[in-house]
């Protein structure tokens, strides 16, 4: 029992109270930061608050809104790794890949190129339909859950053109629904040797 006890009693301290009480760990928190702090454009004084409290105010300074959960989406290349801390993985290297077309090759999928190349091909409209419900309901949900964050990651082979492509459709799609979009394109540029 003394031992169940401990493990609950180590859980609530503050990363910096070892040896020290909670306030000891505070206190040398605040000293710590104290440089850091000068150069804040924002400081929120959490003392008192909720955790949804301290969510709803830090959208707020930020000028996003609580309503709606902000998705990110994200390109990457399979063969640098899935994103952690994604919560949907897209996988779209069914599409032909551009980097073996000589003309397309040094673009990305952010290039005008690029994305109607790959708008030839029947399988991408179907697969953005598809996707675009998927993500419509997931982050409803979300947000009705009170999750105020989704990652989204859509991958292909190098991360630099099918996943940018598709990443960048999307986003056009969900900031018409008025969703809070950052758009994240982790491998564009590595393996890109001209």
């Amino acid at each position: 029992m003394p031992m169940q006890r401990s493990k609950c009693s180590s859980l609530l301290r503050h990363p910096l109270s070892k040896n020290k009480t909670i306030l000891g760990g505070l206190a040398l928190e605040r000293k710590l930061l104290g440089p850091i702090r000068k150069y804040a454009d924002i400081v929120i004084d959490t003392s008192g608050m909720k955790s949804n409290e301290f969510r709803t105010k830090l959208l707020e300074v930020m000028g996003m809104s609580s309503d709606k959960t902000s998705v990110i989406l994200s390109s990457f290349g399979f063969k640098y790794g899935i994103p952690q801390d994604s919560d949907y993985v897209l996988d779209v290297r069914f599409l032909p890949n551009p980097n073996y077309i000589e003309d397309l090759h040094a673009l990305s999928g952010k290039d005008y190129e690029v994305q109607k190349y790959l708008s030839g091909f029947e399988n991408l409209d179907t697969f953005i339909e598809k996707a675009e419900h998927l993500l419509d309901f997931v982050s409803s949900v979300y947000s009705s859950t009170g999750k105020k964050q989704l990652h989204i990651a859509v991958g292909c082979t190098g991360g630099r053109h099918r996943s940018v492509a598709v990443s960048e459709m999307l986003a056009v799609h969900l900031k018409k629904r008025g969703n809070n979009v950052v758009l994240d394109h982790r491998d564009i540029d590595k393996g890109n040797l001209l």
